[in-house]
């Protein structure tokens, strides 16, 4: 088992790092098995299907 602290590095630095669209859950007690719970989860189908990707600016088009 990966201890939870390997994944809330990374997420406080891509949040610090105006990551503010990044959602993150504990499920905790759980373990690997989670799979049975989140997805039957409308709000996660809903948020993953609103994301899109921002219009790249003049300066980061590549041609």
């Amino acid at each position: 088992m990966v201890p939870v602290e390997r994944d809330r590095v990374p997420v406080a630095a891509v949040k610090a790092a105006s990551g503010l669209l990044m959602k993150y859950t504990e499920f905790p007690g759980v373990g690997h098995s989670l799979t049975g719970l989140i997805y039957p989860m409308p709000e996660l189908h809903r948020w993953l299907f609103e994301q899109r990707l921002a219009p790249a600016s003049a300066s980061e088009k590549v041609e």
